[in-house]
Protein backbone atom coordinates (compact mmCIF):
# COMPACT_ATOMS: atom_id res chain seq x y z
CA UNK A 1 0.00 0.00 0.00
CA UNK A 2 2.59 2.14 0.78
CA UNK A 3 4.48 1.65 -2.23
CA UNK A 4 1.30 2.43 -4.11
CA UNK A 5 0.43 6.05 -2.57
CA UNK A 6 4.62 6.56 -3.37
CA UNK A 7 2.97 6.75 -6.74
CA UNK A 8 -0.21 8.82 -6.20
CA UNK A 9 2.95 12.03 -4.69
CA UNK A 10 2.52 10.80 -0.65
CA UNK A 11 5.88 11.44 1.01
CA UNK A 12 6.26 8.73 4.26
CA UNK A 13 8.50 10.82 6.35
CA UNK A 14 8.13 9.19 10.01
CA UNK A 15 7.28 6.08 11.66
CA UNK A 16 4.99 7.01 14.81
CA UNK A 17 4.86 5.10 18.34
CA UNK A 18 2.50 1.78 19.82
CA UNK A 19 2.29 0.15 22.59
CA UNK A 20 4.71 -2.58 23.25
CA UNK A 21 3.64 -5.94 21.85
CA UNK A 22 0.86 -3.55 20.56
CA UNK A 23 -1.39 -5.53 22.68
CA UNK A 24 -2.71 -2.05 24.48
CA UNK A 25 -5.36 1.04 24.35
CA UNK A 26 -2.46 3.06 25.67
CA UNK A 27 0.49 4.35 23.74
CA UNK A 28 3.91 3.59 25.78
CA UNK A 29 6.51 1.39 25.41
CA UNK A 30 10.53 1.19 27.55
CA UNK A 31 11.67 2.31 23.53
CA UNK A 32 10.50 5.16 22.83
CA UNK A 33 8.67 6.26 25.66
CA UNK A 34 4.76 7.88 26.20
CA UNK A 35 2.76 9.61 23.42
CA UNK A 36 0.06 11.64 25.11
CA UNK A 37 -3.08 12.78 23.37
CA UNK A 38 -2.45 16.23 21.56
CA UNK A 39 -5.58 17.94 23.19
CA UNK A 40 -4.38 17.27 26.56
CA UNK A 41 -0.76 15.36 26.98
CA UNK A 42 -2.05 13.96 30.54
CA UNK A 43 -4.04 11.90 28.95
CA UNK A 44 -3.59 8.90 26.30
CA UNK A 45 -4.25 8.66 22.54
CA UNK A 46 -5.55 5.40 22.30
CA UNK A 47 -3.68 2.23 20.79
CA UNK A 48 -2.59 0.34 19.18
CA UNK A 49 -2.22 2.60 16.44
CA UNK A 50 -1.91 5.26 19.15
CA UNK A 51 1.45 7.44 17.46
CA UNK A 52 -0.40 7.66 14.08
CA UNK A 53 -3.72 9.10 15.21
CA UNK A 54 -1.86 11.64 17.32
CA UNK A 55 0.27 13.17 14.73
CA UNK A 56 -2.87 13.38 12.60
CA UNK A 57 -5.02 15.23 14.92
CA UNK A 58 -2.12 17.41 15.63
CA UNK A 59 -2.07 18.71 12.03
CA UNK A 60 1.23 16.71 11.59
CA UNK A 61 -0.01 15.14 8.44
CA UNK A 62 -2.54 15.11 6.18
CA UNK A 63 -3.24 11.57 6.94
CA UNK A 64 -2.27 8.32 8.73
CA UNK A 65 -1.48 4.74 8.54
CA UNK A 66 -2.58 2.46 11.00
CA UNK A 67 -3.97 -1.38 11.98
CA UNK A 68 -6.97 -2.63 13.47
CA UNK A 69 -7.60 -6.23 15.51
CA UNK A 70 -9.66 -5.35 18.40
CA UNK A 71 -9.71 -1.36 18.18
CA UNK A 72 -6.34 -0.15 17.51
CA UNK A 73 -7.68 2.32 14.14
CA UNK A 74 -11.42 3.10 15.96
CA UNK A 75 -9.79 3.50 19.59
CA UNK A 76 -7.28 6.21 19.03
CA UNK A 77 -9.73 7.55 16.19
CA UNK A 78 -12.75 8.15 18.85
CA UNK A 79 -9.95 9.53 21.54
CA UNK A 80 -8.56 12.06 18.96
CA UNK A 81 -11.82 13.11 17.46
CA UNK A 82 -10.59 11.91 13.95
CA UNK A 83 -12.17 9.90 11.65
CA UNK A 84 -11.05 5.92 10.99
CA UNK A 85 -12.38 2.57 9.07
CA UNK A 86 -11.49 -1.26 9.89
CA UNK A 87 -12.03 -2.59 6.76
CA UNK A 88 -12.77 -6.22 6.02
CA UNK A 89 -9.40 -8.03 6.34
CA UNK A 90 -7.45 -8.02 3.40
CA UNK A 91 -9.23 -4.85 1.70
CA UNK A 92 -6.10 -2.91 2.06
CA UNK A 93 -3.09 -5.12 2.07
CA UNK A 94 0.63 -4.29 4.03
CA UNK A 95 3.38 -6.37 3.14
CA UNK A 96 6.91 -7.36 4.43
CA UNK A 97 5.95 -5.79 8.22
CA UNK A 98 6.50 -7.54 11.38
CA UNK A 99 4.05 -8.87 14.21
CA UNK A 100 4.27 -7.09 18.02
CA UNK A 101 5.49 -10.61 19.76
CA UNK A 102 8.36 -12.40 17.64
CA UNK A 103 7.30 -16.31 17.32
CA UNK A 104 3.80 -15.19 16.88
CA UNK A 105 1.73 -15.92 14.14
CA UNK A 106 0.34 -12.98 12.63
CA UNK A 107 -3.55 -12.06 13.25
CA UNK A 108 -6.24 -11.06 10.83
CA UNK A 109 -5.40 -7.36 10.77
CA UNK A 110 -7.36 -4.90 8.66
CA UNK A 111 -5.25 -1.92 7.51
CA UNK A 112 -6.80 1.55 6.92
CA UNK A 113 -6.51 5.49 7.44
CA UNK A 114 -6.98 7.97 10.09
CA UNK A 115 -8.04 11.28 8.11
CA UNK A 116 -9.11 14.35 9.93
CA UNK A 117 -12.72 14.19 7.90
CA UNK A 118 -15.08 11.64 6.46
CA UNK A 119 -14.40 13.31 2.82
CA UNK A 120 -10.39 12.53 2.86
CA UNK A 121 -11.32 9.54 4.01
CA UNK A 122 -13.71 8.44 1.16
CA UNK A 123 -11.02 10.15 -1.15
CA UNK A 124 -8.16 7.60 0.02
CA UNK A 125 -10.21 4.38 -0.22
CA UNK A 126 -11.69 5.40 -3.12
CA UNK A 127 -8.14 6.32 -5.27
CA UNK A 128 -6.61 2.71 -4.07
CA UNK A 129 -9.68 0.38 -4.16
CA UNK A 130 -10.60 1.56 -7.44
CA UNK A 131 -7.56 2.09 -8.82
CA UNK A 132 -6.31 -0.98 -11.44
CA UNK A 133 -2.80 0.39 -10.77
CA UNK A 134 -3.05 -0.33 -7.03
CA UNK A 135 -4.60 -3.75 -8.20
CA UNK A 136 -1.26 -4.59 -10.42
CA UNK A 137 1.15 -3.24 -7.70
CA UNK A 138 -0.69 -5.43 -4.80
CA UNK A 139 -1.38 -8.08 -6.64
CA UNK A 140 -3.07 -10.07 -3.25
CA UNK A 141 -5.82 -7.49 -3.35
CA UNK A 142 -9.20 -8.39 -4.47
CA UNK A 143 -10.78 -6.16 -7.74
CA UNK A 144 -13.08 -5.09 -6.04
CA UNK A 145 -14.04 -0.74 -6.31
CA UNK A 146 -14.98 1.56 -3.90
CA UNK A 147 -19.17 1.69 -4.06
CA UNK A 148 -19.99 5.13 -3.88
CA UNK A 149 -23.49 3.77 -4.53
CA UNK A 150 -23.08 2.23 -1.11
CA UNK A 151 -21.88 5.35 0.54
CA UNK A 152 -24.31 7.69 -0.74
CA UNK A 153 -27.55 5.02 0.13
CA UNK A 154 -29.84 7.17 2.36
CA UNK A 155 -31.65 3.64 3.86
CA UNK A 156 -32.21 3.76 6.98
CA UNK A 157 -30.55 1.35 9.33
CA UNK A 158 -31.52 -0.93 12.08
CA UNK A 159 -28.51 -0.53 14.74
CA UNK A 160 -28.03 -2.27 17.52
CA UNK A 161 -26.12 -1.04 20.76
CA UNK A 162 -25.29 -1.17 24.39
CA UNK A 163 -24.47 0.82 27.40
CA UNK A 164 -23.07 -1.95 29.48
CA UNK A 165 -21.07 -4.98 28.09
CA UNK A 166 -21.65 -6.51 31.48
CA UNK A 167 -17.97 -6.96 31.57
CA UNK A 168 -16.82 -3.55 32.12
CA UNK A 169 -18.59 -0.83 34.00
CA UNK A 170 -18.32 2.73 31.68
CA UNK A 171 -17.89 5.63 33.43
CA UNK A 172 -20.25 7.93 33.49
CA UNK A 173 -19.23 10.35 30.43
CA UNK A 174 -18.63 7.08 28.01
CA UNK A 175 -22.14 5.45 28.97
CA UNK A 176 -23.51 9.45 28.26
CA UNK A 177 -21.79 9.81 24.86
CA UNK A 178 -23.47 6.47 23.49
CA UNK A 179 -26.34 7.80 24.46
CA UNK A 180 -25.97 10.66 22.90
CA UNK A 181 -25.37 9.58 20.03
CA UNK A 182 -28.36 6.95 19.71
CA UNK A 183 -30.44 10.22 20.48
CA UNK A 184 -28.41 11.58 17.26
CA UNK A 185 -28.82 8.32 14.90
CA UNK A 186 -32.75 8.16 16.47
CA UNK A 187 -33.41 11.60 15.09
CA UNK A 188 -31.75 10.81 11.52
CA UNK A 189 -34.40 8.19 11.32
CA UNK A 190 -32.18 5.04 11.82
CA UNK A 191 -33.79 2.73 14.25
CA UNK A 192 -32.28 1.50 17.56
CA UNK A 193 -31.97 -1.69 19.31
CA UNK A 194 -30.71 -1.82 22.47
CA UNK A 195 -29.43 -5.63 23.73
CA UNK A 196 -27.71 -7.23 26.09
CA UNK A 197 -24.12 -9.12 25.47
CA UNK A 198 -24.46 -12.55 25.52
CA UNK A 199 -22.14 -13.88 27.89
CA UNK A 200 -19.41 -11.16 28.79
CA UNK A 201 -16.92 -13.35 30.13
CA UNK A 202 -16.71 -15.79 27.27
CA UNK A 203 -16.19 -13.36 25.19
CA UNK A 204 -13.56 -11.58 27.14
CA UNK A 205 -11.38 -15.04 27.66
CA UNK A 206 -12.03 -15.27 23.93
CA UNK A 207 -11.04 -12.21 23.15
CA UNK A 208 -7.57 -12.81 25.22
CA UNK A 209 -6.79 -15.75 24.02
CA UNK A 210 -7.24 -14.51 20.15
CA UNK A 211 -4.49 -11.71 21.45
CA UNK A 212 -2.22 -14.13 23.03
CA UNK A 213 -2.40 -16.51 20.28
Amino acid sequence: MVTYLRTQGAVPFVITNVPQALLSFVCSNSVYGTTGNPHNKDRTPGGSSGGEAALVAAGGAPFGIGSDLAGSLRIPAAMRGIVSLKPTEGRLVVTNSHGGVPGRGRLGLSYGFFTRNVEDQVFLLDNILSSENYVKVVRKTAPVPFRHSAFKAEKKLKIGYFVNDGFLKPVPACARAVNDTVEKLKGAGHELVVFKVPEPMHMAEMFLQESDA
